[in-house]
């Protein structure tokens, strides 16, 4: 047991540090977060629709999707690349804001437990993807196909590695792969190179599917949008990193 406090206590710290809006909470009797309920999909769509009424059906549903799952997904990198443990996945659930959008997980136990990485992320990984999977055939809104839907969740795990390793280039699309390829999305998402404002390497998320965020009042598409050129977004970064 008091290594699993440790273990909690440094995972606590990174993800503080790193997504402090996902608040763990122990010892919490909650639906896992693979059991979402469609009352709890619903309740999400209502508020995007109210809060970005002019945004429309394909943002609703994107977004939608990708707060059901970015949580676990973000945890699972952290814990392993940070901390070197394996979460209990399925003793996992997610704290649902009157609003609908998940904010925090709850833990039914405090056990985690250590492991090499490559390990930890295959582990969950799988565990990942089959939840990712129970989700969606939950998913109660039409016009999310699961090919979009999987393409979604392999952009939360690069997007999370990039956040873990904010300027690594070296072994950083092997890793991607890593998890990738235990959750069988290869292929489903990966990075770009480029160069940034000083000349040096960098990588960024090369995504194959819309979030459709530029249809919000007073937003622009995000500078990886694959609605863009692959020109188009290498200067976009390039910009954005002067």
């Amino acid at each position: 047991m008091l290594r699993s406090v440790g273990l909690l206590s440094r995972l606590q710290d990174e993800v503080n540090e790193l997504i402090p809006e996902c608040a763990i909470h122990i010892g919490c009797e909650a639906p896992a977060w693979d059991e979402v309920s469609a009352v709890n999909i619903e309740r999400l769509q209502e508020y995007l629709r109210l809060r970005y009424p002019e945004a429309g059906a394909r943002y609703w549903r994107a977004r939608g999707w990708g707060l059901l799952i970015w949580q676990p997904i973000y945890l699972a990198v952290i814990a392993a690349h940070k901390c070197q443990m394996r979460l209990p996945l399925n003793e996992m659930g997610q704290d649902f804001a009157i609003t609908g959008i998940p904010s925090g997980v709850l833990f039914r136990r405090a056990e985690f437990n250590h492991g090499q990485l490559e390990n930890c992320a295959q582990r969950m990984a799988e565990e990942l993807i089959r939840g990712c999977r129970n989700v969606f055939s939950s998913w109660c809104v039409s016009g999310l196909t699961q090919k979009n839907a999987e393409r979604v969740i392999a952009d939360c795990v690069l997007s999370a590695l990039l956040m873990v390793y904010p300027g690594r280039v070296d072994n950083l699309e092997e890793l991607g792969n890593l998890w990738l390829a235990a959750m069988g999305l290869q292929g489903a998402a990966g990075f770009i190179r480029y160069k940034n404002g000083a000349g040096e390497p960098r990588l960024a998320l090369d995504k194959k599917t819309c979030c459709f965020r530029y249809l919000c009042h007073g937003r622009t598409p995000c500078d990886v949008c694959p609605r863009q050129t692959l020109v188009e977004r290498l200067q976009r970064l390039r910009q954005a990193s002067a």
